[in-house]
């Protein structure tokens, strides 16, 4: 359990990082400032966090959790895990390994983390199918803060050929002691 938990923490701000963005999905998706822009709560469950091989340079780790529509979640402590709602969209995975140095300040500009992340949509909605996205990305921690870059690299069914960027805004922690966070996503498709 300790393995796990330090794991988990370590795993924390990597999970502020991901969301996940459909086209035309109304039932599901809040638009923002345009058309391709799109924003999605998540909850990541520490409770599914493994890292087996701990923090060690290039060690592997896997955390799951619930995607659900904006506005879904709430800012600051939240007292439900992330599988009480019943409202949610689909499910979120993310796997890496950790790609920090053993010199960190002669390599800052190295990730600390180097992830893909899976957004899988349920299908709950009746009018769209199953689908999913999928975005690689790296996180650098330097005494400013964190420094995230995401992108989406493709997907399935609806969402075959997607590209374009995350963000991530954090609203606070759930129940199992992991991030909720509000992702936005400006997509494009691919040609």
């Amino acid at each position: 359990m300790k393995r796990i938990t330090k794991a988990t923490l370590w795993v924390l701000p990597l999970a502020g990082l991901a969301g996940l963005a459909t086209f035309g999905v109304p039932g599901l998706v809040k638009a923002d400032d345009d058309a391709h822009t799109f924003s999605f709560d998540v909850a990541c469950d520490c409770r599914t966090g493994a890292a087996p091989d701990g923090q060690v340079r290039g060690g592997p780790f896997v955390i799951q959790g619930k995607i659900f529509p904006s506005g879904t979640l709430p800012a600051g402590i939240d007292s439900m895990y992330p599988t009480d709602r019943a409202n949610s969209v689909g499910d979120w995975l993310c796997r890496g390994q950790s790609g920090g140095g053993a010199i960190p300040s002669a390599y800052a500009a190295t990730p600390s983390v180097l992830n893909t992340q899976y957004y899988i949509l349920s299908g709950t909605d009746p009018l769209h199918p199953k689908a999913a996205l999928t975005l690689e990305g790296y996180e650098i921690i330097t005494n400013a803060g964190e420094s995230s870059a995401l992108s989406i690299t493709g997907g399935t069914g609806g969402y075959s050929g997607a590209a374009g960027d995350v963000t991530a805004t954090g609203l606070g922690t759930n129940k199992s002691g992991c991030p909720n966070f509000r992702a936005r996503f400006s997509i494009r498709r691919g040609d």
